[in-house]
């Protein structure tokens, strides 16, 4: 493993980095309420809590990081003799802090592996160990309420450098330490795990492709060995969360559903959707890489190029406009991990400084704008302070308990779970027949201090009919909700579109946006059921439905499965 001594001097910068990341998060929490951050608002501190409580998980969720903020908040607990919350509040945000800058270190690591034995590390490199921890994402993302996105990026840059040692040393404890970090990113965040399968897959099979040999010696054992991964990722996801382990199965055929290029030239604005900085920054410098990869020729080892090349092939991918919309901004914002490890291997090759100039420039530029920023914006918070404490006196004007359900918006939902410990239940979810399970339902919504929400642009709480307003503040209205109607709460998902229906034919219609105006065409399956508001009606032209189903791959257009007709 390569030289960790602090009698290097390049570790001093390298920690220096660390800390002004810690510095800014730390500043995020100073001058914000975690409880509101983002739209998950008190997310982790909640699954902590259940964790401690009923020693299980509150939803369903991989384990790993709550496991160990429950560890830490008992200890704090012991330690400074504090209520049970604020030792959970100060866990989570001690891990918040000080976990995700940890990811400069295998950065680190992997740059000392690059330049071994060269006399010295070109300075460009450590612009890309901090750039690891400072950029768009991890600062202006990822301090807002990713915590477990952030935590699995430290796992993910350690699993790439001993994939790398795999690579240059053919060592079997490198294997090993891979297989275990690759299980400890799956049991913390689902998605980053799956961007890290897919990753090894395309490193898989380059080195099989430039590599005879090693498929002439693949025998029953070896290939045994060489999906021990899958099956630790398949099995942990299985056991710990089944919804995301469907997911993840149908992925192949969802990720090109509605892709971003057909949004692009439908006339949608796609940052009602994402962050265009992290579509078009990462394309750029993938192009830059592959001008930088030509000029290297083959002065390169055969081991780096084989890494150098299948961190690139993966930044096209992540960043590939064929992206459905639902997954581009997950993908998108992710994409800065191979583009490190690929322009640190072309730092280290690279001597003609004329060549980097470029890319050194748009590095520190990024950086000195990401850290200008980080110290400068406050934590986003998804409502207000004042907000925030009408929402505490919600408890003083209903009954609410742990057999009681809040249905809002999801960050409204999740702040009621820590509150009150209610259930929270996202109105799409609801059905009929949960609702006989509950003691009380309320409908909760938000008229003023609303300053981030991700909800679909024009969506708003539908109040049952037969419901009683017992909460009226300037903030929010609370309504006790006595029945529900059949048709809008029947399937259990979120509808993937609504509107009014235009140019009806046969076997499909044109469904209009009232918010946007925009049209997508709706496909009527022989199976698709019917629930409309007049009995033994059909579809006509001016009705406004709402529609389930399933998107076709590279096009906008969906089948549907379920049409209700709306009010």
């Amino acid at each position: 493993m390569s030289n960790f001594s602090f009698k290097n001097k390049s570790l001093y910068w390298v920690f220096g980095l660390m800390l002004m990341a810690m510095t800014i998060r730390l500043k995020f929490h100073l001058n914000g309420n975690y409880l509101l951050a983002g739209v998950d608002g008190p997310y982790y501190p909640l699954q902590v809590r259940s964790l401690m409580d009923k020693f299980r998980l509150g939803i369903s969720d991989m384990p790993l990081l709550f496991m160990l903020e429950a560890a830490l908040a008992f200890i704090f607990k012991m330690l400074f003799r504090g209520s049970l919350n604020e030792s959970i509040l100060i866990a989570v945000k001690f891990v918040d802090i000080v976990i995700p800058p940890c990811a400069a270190i295998p950065v680190y690591l992997l740059c000392r592996e690059f330049n071994l034995n060269k006399k010295q590390t070109n300075y460009p490199c450590y612009l890309m160990v901090g750039y690891s921890i400072l950029n768009f994402t991890t600062v202006l993302l990822f301090s807002n309420n990713f915590q477990k996105n952030a935590v699995a990026v430290v796992f993910i840059f350690f699993y790439l450098y001993f994939v790398f040692r795999i690579l240059k040393y053919f060592q079997k404890k490198d294997v090993y330490y891979a297989a275990f970090i690759l299980l400890c990113c799956t049991l913390t965040h689902f998605g980053s795990a799956a961007i890290l399968f897919f990753i090894t897959i395309i490193i898989l099979l380059s080195y099989a492709l430039t590599n005879r040999q090693f498929i002439r010696a693949m025998n029953g054992r070896r290939t045994y060995i060489l999906f021990i991964p899958v099956i630790l990722f398949l099995s942990a996801l299985l056991f710990f969360d089944s919804t995301r382990f469907e997911r993840f199965i149908n992925l192949p055929i969802r990720l090109f559903e509605s892709p971003v290029i057909l949004m692009m030239l439908d006339g949608q604005n796609i940052a009602d959707y994402f962050n265009p900085i992290n579509f078009f920054i990462p394309n750029l410098l993938a192009i830059l890489a592959v001008f930088l990869f030509i000029r290297l020729g083959k002065t390169i080892k055969k081991e780096v190029k084989i890494f150098g090349l299948s961190l690139l092939i993966a930044i096209f991918i992540l960043t590939s406009p064929l992206i459905g919309i639902e997954w581009a901004n997950r993908l998108y914002m992710m994409s800065y991990v191979p583009i490190v490890i690929v322009y640190l291997i072309l730092f280290s090759e690279i001597t003609q400084r004329w060549l980097i100039a470029l890319p050194v420039f748009i590095f520190c530029s990024l950086i000195s704008i990401v850290v200008i920023r980080g110290y400068a914006s406050p934590m986003l918070q998804s409502i207000s302070n004042s907000a925030y404490n009408e929402f505490k006196l919600l408890k003083n004007k209903a009954i609410l308990g742990e057999n009681t359900v809040i249905v809002a918006r999801q960050d409204l939902r999740i702040l009621g779970s820590w509150e009150f410990r209610t259930k929270g239940v996202a109105s799409y979810l609801l059905t009929k027949n949960d609702f006989l399970q509950f003691d009380a339902v309320f409908f909760l919504t938000q008229k003023e201090g609303i300053n981030y929400t991700q909800e679909p642009l024009g969506a708003k709480l539908k109040i049952p009919a037969n419901s009683i307003r017992v909460f009226q503040g300037d903030f929010f209205d609370l309504y006790k909700v006595n029945s529900l109607d059949k048709n809008n709460y029947v399937t259990g998902i979120r509808p993937l579109a609504a509107g009014i229906i235009i140019n009806l034919e046969k076997d499909s219609f044109a469904l209009q946006n009232k918010i946007t105006g925009k049209t997508k065409t709706i496909i009527i399956c022989k199976n698709t059921i019917f629930h409309l508001l007049t009995p033994n009606s059909k579809l006509a032209e001016g009705m406004n439905v709402e529609i389930w189903g399933k998107g076709i791959p590279f096009s906008l257009n969906l089948n549907a499965q379920t049409i209700v007709e709306s009010k």
